[in-house]
């Protein structure tokens, strides 16, 4: 079963006291987007959104690897998420305070992460958050801003290690003279 990223964080948005995204709400504070660089859901809404609010890139983006030259294959998946907050013009007093709160609603998410991997872990056979493979020294965060209507705060990436050595067995079959 694949990890549903997108679903993963739309559930913390929602949990997180500080974003509390609901769909029915009348800002919404949850957006998929492409890239950083194309936030085409919230794009149209950017006046409407609510502050923070959290994004997540939906494409797949990640790389095999060999694990130690065992002959030991892994799927290197990598994640992004961005968490921005409206920002007071031309204030820079409030612009850093927006990017330590972001950073603060940051750690917050990583240690749910580090949180559910070790659940996920602890209860072989039982997949309740997908963040079994979640790589810890993969995290690398940056700042962002100004973004849209004068939003500011930090863009995340990490890395999701499995095992892909079943996913890359030669089938002759597959193969016109195999």
């Amino acid at each position: 079963m694949a990890f549903d990223f997108t679903g993963y964080m739309k559930t913390i948005a929602e949990k997180l006291k500080e974003i509390k995204h609901s769909d029915t709400a009348k800002e919404k504070k949850f957006f998929r987007i492409s890239s950083v660089m194309n936030l085409d859901e919230m794009l149209p809404t950017f006046t409407t959104s609510g502050s923070p609010c959290l994004m997540v890139e939906d494409n797949d983006v990640g790389r095999y690897q060999e694990a130690d030259g065992s002959q030991s294959y892994l799927d290197n998946q990598s994640y992004s998420f961005v968490i921005l907050k409206h920002c007071a013009q031309l204030d820079a007093s409030d612009r850093e305070q927006i990017k330590k709160d972001c950073k603060a609603m940051m750690k917050k998410i990583i240690s749910k992460f580090k949180k559910d991997k070790y659940y996920d872990q602890t209860h072989p056979g039982e997949v309740r958050t997908g963040m079994r493979d979640f790589d810890i020294a993969s995290v690398f965060y940056q700042s962002l801003g100004p973004v849209g209507d004068n939003y500011y705060g930090i863009l995340v990436q990490f890395s999701m290690l499995e095992p892909a050595n079943k996913d890359l067995v030669f089938n002759p079959l597959d193969w016109i003279d195999g």
